[in-house]
């Protein structure tokens, strides 16, 4: 069955270590997504000789689906010389999916999800990043209970902060431009 839901919602919580232009986290990843009059078509498998018989009917549904995720990442930073850091990276880990109110009242599901980011990380402070990313968010395809899901597949647009526990400038700021001040008879001085 092939559904098509509303924008739904993502929150994303994790811990993670810095290596310099390659970083590491661990998170908890939820996603929603609500089905209102949903319309699908349905896909049975013939178990005598598994091929798949395609039902010519359209059914509405009405639930919603949560996906929740435990990924592991891995970031490649890109320093440009500033405040703005461009990144990618990938992430895998188990996902369940739980879904209610379509025609069985509920299901769990346990597959493999992965992760794909590109964003760009605003260095705020020496403590606090804010970033904007891009996002791609699947699980593996899965044949439970002679039913066969398909693989689920979403994009998605982010933003969030990054707080540090370790101070990442020591004891100067970062990327800050060089103070001007001027002498007495108006020359001007770099610090």
């Amino acid at each position: 069955m092939i559904l098509h839901p509303s924008p739904g919602f993502t929150a994303e919580a994790g811990v993670g270590y810095d290596f310099g232009l390659l970083r590491t986290e661990l998170t908890y990843l939820y996603n929603n997504a609500i089905f209102n009059d949903s319309t699908g078509r349905v896909y049975l498998r013939d178990s005598f000789n598994n091929n798949i018989i395609i039902l010519n009917k359209k059914v509405k549904f009405n639930g919603s689906a949560d996906i929740n995720s435990i990924l592991l990442s891995t970031y490649l930073d890109i320093p440009i010389g500033n405040r703005f850091v461009p990144y990618i990276g990938a992430g895998i880990g188990p996902s369940q999916i739980n879904v209610s109110s379509f025609p069985k009242k509920h299901d769990d599901y346990n597959l493999l999800g992965y992760q794909a980011k590109i964003g760009i990380t605003y260095l705020a402070s020496c403590t606090t990043d804010l970033f904007l990313e891009g996002t791609y968010k699947g699980t593996s395809a899965s044949d439970l209970n002679r039913v066969d899901y398909s693989a689920t597949s979403n994009w998605g647009t982010r933003i969030g902060a990054r707080l540090r526990f370790a101070n990442r400038c020591g004891s100067r700021p970062i990327s800050t431009p060089s103070a001007i001040t001027k002498t007495p008879d108006n020359n001007p001085i770099t610090e």
